[in-house]
Parts: structure tokens; sequence; C-alpha cells
């Protein structure tokens, strides 16, 4: 794992969504990134985010020090490229790039992946990814607020006003479509990428298992009870009540599925592994009107790792 025995222990324990609360957990201390830690000078390219997982150093354990809390424990994200049809490396200088893929380098360095929270204590912070792979948001360490950014434009766009350390370890991010909705304390905001226009977004209703969609009007769980594999329950997020149940299918064997995020209002990627022995079995993009499941091939195990574009179709 990316950090001594007790913190990977810690990481392990926490299954990250997008759009849950990430827990709280009470481990050695990660150091404070360095104070010259600079932002991203982001590159513009044509190739496309696939996914995206914490840099494996990005923290280290200390026994000693402990930051206050809404100090930046834990800071890297590193992106894996692809190219889409007609996209030939250069675009990033060619020194990570074959004709396909980028395969290591492309680091957002001021990303934060974890937040102290107390003495002790710290939660992880996820980024997000458009589903098209064109742009990313995330909570930079230098600028201690949401930033955006569109890889071909090269443009950056603000998300959120400056945090306050309170507001730093209350915070979540998600993408839909050309907007990205944050979170930070008890406010919202959901900022249109194009024109740059933000508008207040209250924090959905969250339960257990159960992830609101984008427009706030529907949330979708995996209740484990209702079939061998799992049925995946669409339900209104005002009522409750289930407006739609699809059973999930067996892959090989008993399988269990956890919701990881909406893309958009109309799919939801699931993580699925297998009933007995957990072993990792895919990611599936699951369409919430037709009930049709799909593949994406490529993508790593990790809880952590946060979905972009699918790969092309070889």
């Amino acid at each position: 794992m990316r950090r001594s025995s007790t913190v990977a222990v810690a990481l392990l324990a926490m299954a990250l969504t997008s759009c849950s609360t990430p827990s709280t957990t009470a481990v050695a201390g990660p150091t404070t990134p360095s104070p010259t830690l600079g932002p991203w000078d982001h590159p513009r390219t044509e190739f496309v985010v696939q996914y995206a997982l914490p840099k494996k150093d990005g923290c280290n354990a200390d026994l000693e020090a402990w930051p206050s809390p809404g100090t930046a424990t834990c800071v890297g994200w590193q992106l894996h490229l692809i190219a889409k049809e007609g996209v030939h490396a250069g675009e990033l200088g060619g020194k990570f790039c074959d004709l396909d893929e980028c395969r290591s380098g492309n680091v957002i360095p001021d990303a934060v992946s974890g937040v102290s929270t107390g003495p002790g204590a710290w939660r992880s912070v996820a980024m997000a990814v458009s589903a098209d792979g064109r742009r990313v948001a995330y909570l930079s360490a230098v600028e201690r607020r949401f930033v955006g950014v569109d890889l071909r434009k090269k443009l950056k766009r603000h998300l959120s006003p400056v945090l306050t350390p309170d507001e730093m370890t209350k915070t979540s991010i998600l993408a839909d479509g050309g907007t990205f909705t944050v979170w930070y304390g008890a406010k919202g905001l959901r900022t249109d990428f194009t024109t740059g226009r933000s508008t207040p977004r209250p924090k959905p209703k969250e339960e257990w298992g159960y992830d609101a969609s984008p427009d706030g009007k529907r949330d979708a769980g995996v209740n484990d009870e209702a079939s061998r594999n799992g049925t995946l329950e669409f339900r209104d997020a005002a009522t409750r009540r289930v407006t739609r149940r699809l059973v999930l299918p067996g892959l090989g064997g008993a399988t269990k599925s956890t919701v990881m995020q909406w893309r958009g209002n109309d799919e939801i990627l699931l993580k699925m592994h297998s009933a007995e022995g957990a072993d990792h079995l895919g990611w599936f993009l699951v369409s919430a009107a037709s009930g049709g499941l799909r593949r994406l091939p490529g993508l790593p195990p990790d809880e952590e790792t946060v979905v972009g574009a699918p790969r092309p179709p070889q």
C-alpha cells in the first residue's frame, strides 16, 4: 500500500464513494505536505482521463506530530490517461505516453486526498472526473478551495470560495455532465463549467448504502437480501419509496455489488466482487432506464478509484 502498515490498515477499512461522506479514522498521523508545494501546472491534451488514484507516496506516517484540523495531510492524485481514436502521443511531451495511453506521471500535486479532522484522526477526500474524461475537479491544498480544470482548453474554474478549517474537514464532490457540485460544511455549490456560473445546492439526505442522483430526485442502493446476487433498487429521494428493482446477475457464482456513484441521472457505476473471498470481479455501468449492464475494462480494483472515460472499443 501507499502508506505505513498502520495507515494502510486504516485505508483498507474505508470504502469510499463519490457521493458518500468518508468516515473519520484514528491512525498514526500523516505528515503535513511541504509548504513549498505548488499548484498544478495542468497540461493541454487530447488524451482523456480513464481513472485517477491517490498518489502512492502522498503521505507518510509520523507518530510524533499531528497537524491542526483542516490541514491537508495527504496530497497528490495520479491520472491514468488514454487516447481516443486518431489521437497520438506528444500532447504531454511524449515523456509518459505512447500511442494509446499514459501509464505514469500526470500527477495533480496539490490535489488533497486526506485532511486532518482532529488529534490522531483524518478522513479521505475524493476528487472527480467528468464522464468524458476531459475535466477534473479537486480540493487544492495550495488554494484551500475546490478547483476544476478542462484538459483540452487548459481552462481553470474556481468551484468554491476559500474554505475555513472546519469546512475543509467536511467536503465532498460530484461530477455531473458539464457541471461539478461541491459540498463543504453545510454549504453546497453547483457550477456550470462552460459559463462558470454557480448556484447554491443543498446537500442531499444520505442513508448508508444509498447514493443520491445528481438532480437529487432519486437514490440507488443494493439490497443484498432481495435476491441471490443482490437487487439494485431505485427510490424516490423524498419518500424513500422504491420505484424500480433490477435483479443483478451472478458472474460464475454468487456476487455482491456496491453503488460507487451516479454517472449523470440515468446511469449507475457498480463495483462487483465475489460473495465468497471478496475477489474483485469488475466495474459495471447500469442503465437506470433499460437495466442494461456493461463492463468497464482496464480499471484497478482499489476502492479509491475515481472513474472517468471508458476505454474505447478495440
